[in-house]
């Protein structure tokens, strides 16, 4: 006798459509889990790139406060407005002052001090460089003699080192006497690669690629005023066009702030929060390559196919157990029935 496999043998059209459709919501689930994913992680890195950039920001404002502190300090005392007078008239108190510019200098971090005369001819050095000036600092110098006030200069290359420095500059004024007349005016040099650049440069977290950058503007280019991660020798020597739209920095400028994406000064693509330093022209950005970015999503990426991937073969391994199930319960029917009409006969 010959039997012939009856189609009810095999799994049938809707248990088949139920099981695509069970692989095909899993696959679905994967690729939004996976989005969601690589969403969580561009947002977290931009959350760590802004609590970056708000301490370097908070640093910085601190140290521009106690460096003008220290001016205000010496400002507001008359008792070293009187010392340069003396010091003016015979120099009997050069010893005292001396020792007291060292002492000023080497606590707050400034590597040299110029003490200019009311009419701002130098009268006084002390630290290194000696009594050379250059014409910025002699232009500050004639900036503060007309108003009066301290100034805590912008970053500039001084043309005595020609290396990147600020200048504190102080009115030294007799408080004491009728009209409080100018006495002279200190200079202060500091080197910004001391303190105020490894505050920018230092990085909290494990990266190949986080920077950030100090800018400004001059002129119709950004100016970066720091030493780059990867490009040496450009503090205060790279400009870039305002004009180059896809420029983290150039978007600071133009006042963008907050986390945005871009291609940064090697034109690379980078992720990059924008910060304005209050109470000055200096601009922080905060980025890392997406590169490094991408890295962590095909981490991610990685663990998605694999887990959906093993989920849609436990599916299909499921469905075919139970298939394989079906077709021996109905075989075993089928010959029951079978052995039953032979037993009628």
């Amino acid at each position: 006798m010959k039997y012939q496999t009856s189609s009810r043998a095999l799994p049938s059209p809707s248990a088949i459509v139920a099981c695509a459709i069970i692989v095909s919501v899993v696959f679905v689930l994967g690729l939004l889990y996976y989005r969601s994913q690589q969403r969580r992680i561009v947002r977290e890195q931009g959350d760590q790139l802004s609590a970056i950039a708000d301490l370097k920001v908070s640093q910085v404002v601190r140290w521009r406060a106690e460096r003008r502190g220290d001016g205000l300090q010496v400002f507001n005392n008359a008792g070293f407005a009187r010392e340069a007078e003396e010091y003016y008239r015979n120099g009997s108190r050069k010893d005292d002052l001396e020792r007291w510019t060292k002492a000023f200098c080497d606590n707050n971090g400034y590597t040299s001090a110029l003490l200019f005369d009311g009419k701002q001819m130098l009268r006084f050095s002390a630290g290194i460089y000696g009594p050379k000036v250059g014409a910025i600092a002699r232009a500050l110098v004639a900036n503060v003699t007309r108003t009066r006030n301290v100034l805590l200069s912008d970053l500039y290359i001084s043309e005595v080192t020609n290396q990147p420095t600020m200048s504190l500059v102080v009115p030294l004024i007799r408080w004491d006497r009728p009209n409080t007349p100018l006495v002279g005016v200190f200079l202060f040099r500091i080197d910004p690669g001391k303190v105020l650049y490894p505050f920018i440069q230092r990085w909290p977290t494990p990266s190949e690629t986080g920077e950030s950058l100090l800018i400004r503007r001059e002129g119709s280019t950004v100016l970066f005023l720091n030493e780059l991660r990867h490009r040496k020798n450009t503090a205060l020597k790279l400009h870039i066009p305002l004009t180059d739209t896809s420029l983290p920095a150039a978007m600071a400028l133009q006042g963008k702030e907050g986390v945005v994406e871009g291609k940064d000064y090697r034109n690379v693509p980078v992720l990059a929060t924008l910060h304005k330093v209050p109470d000055s022209p200096w601009y922080l950005v905060v980025k890392v390559d997406k590169a490094e970015l991408d890295a962590a999503v095909r981490k991610e990426t990685e663990f998605v196919i694999t887990g959906v991937t093993l989920l849609i073969i436990i599916i299909i391994l499921v469905f075919a157990l139970w298939w394989r199930h079906q077709r021996a319960e109905y075989y075993r029917r089928e010959l029951e029935v079978l052995l039953e009409k032979e037993e009628a006969q």
